[in-house]
């Protein structure tokens, strides 16, 4: 019986890891733009974004940067990226995957308002392994 319950409690241990939910989404410009000193300016063709969603830790990852934790309401993640001079909002709708993109800078006052449309790439559990 003793025999059973160790093999049994390291069984456990090693079948049933923490599992973490990743969401990888591809995010294509749709359209967008600037605004600076009262003149519009159409946004020339942006980069694709690759983000990735941790729902466990609540975590964005694009290609470049990790952003501070997201807040959720209802379908919608918010996160947002500061500096010095300007700060960026996004708002990702997981009910349409779509994305939107504003800034503003503090100085000379621009601002700009990008749309992206994402495609989710797949949702499964990654094993989180224990050192």
């Amino acid at each position: 019986m003793k025999r059973f319950l160790i093999i049994a409690i390291i069984t456990f241990i090693f079948e049933n890891p923490l599992r973490a939910e990743m969401i990888n989404f591809n995010c294509n410009f749709k359209e967008g733009g600037q605004s600076e000193g009262g003149k519009d300016y159409p946004a020339k063709k942006m980069q694709a974004l690759k983000i990735t969603l941790d729902k466990d830790k609540k975590i964005i990852k694009d290609n470049k940067r990790q952003f501070d934790p997201y807040t959720e309401d209802k379908e919608n993640i918010y996160w947002t990226h500061n500096w010095a001079e300007w700060s960026d909002k996004y708002s990702l709708n997981l009910a349409t995957n779509h994305l939107e993109i504003s800034g503003v800078n503090k100085t000379p006052g621009w601002t700009k308002n990008y749309y992206y449309t994402c495609l989710k790439v797949d949702k499964k559990p990654v094993k989180i392994l224990n050192n």
